[in-house]
């Protein structure tokens, strides 16, 4: 993940960790989401944080103002306490 403005550190204790990302420049063809060389760092970045046991929650405008990102990071964060007290 050369040159990745952000980096997701592993876990280093015991509770659901939650990564929310919000896609700003997804509608703006010059944001580097736009771009191929963005998406494939965003997809490598968003990879790796899974892999190091991130919850990862991509939200926008739209699901910010409608309240989907907001439903999501809770179910996120449940799940997670759920998944935790059956270990």
């Amino acid at each position: 993940m050369t040159g990745c403005c952000c980096r997701y550190a592993s876990p280093a204790f015991r509770r659901p960790i939650i990564a929310v990302e919000y896609q700003g420049g997804v509608f703006n063809r010059q944001a580097s989401h736009s771009s191929i060389g963005g998406l494939t760092r965003d997809y490598e970045k968003f990879t790796e944080a899974s892999l190091a046991g991130w919850r990862l929650i991509l939200v926008t405008a739209v699901t910010v103002e409608n309240g989907a990102a907001i439903e999501w990071i809770t179910r996120a964060w449940e799940d997670g306490m759920e998944t935790m007290a059956k270990d």
